[in-house]
């Protein structure tokens, strides 16, 4: 709830601690379109994926249409996003 991790894999090799935490249940990971990034990891490491939340999703099932990651955090964040 209090701390958030970017994990830049193109250019590392695949950690069994990072697999570790890819299956854990406990560990929330998120994003958008994150089916689309566990079907990509898929085909580096072999792994059980557990504890994925597409926020895409989410704020569907709230009403929302706009559920880019630009937009989204503009709205929770109040921040621009450059990428």
């Amino acid at each position: 709830h209090e701390r958030a991790f970017l994990f830049r894999l193109k250019f590392y090799p695949f950690p069994d601690p990072l697999r570790e935490l890819l299956e854990n249940s406990e560990v929330i990971k998120t994003g958008i379109g994150i089916k689309d990034d566990i079907h990509g990891l898929g085909k580096i490491i072999k792994f059980k994926p557990a504890g994925f939340i597409d926020l895409a999703d989410e704020v569907r099932k709230r009403g929302m249409t706009n559920a880019s990651l630009r937009s989204l955090t503009a709205i929770f964040l109040g921040k621009k996003l450059f990428k």
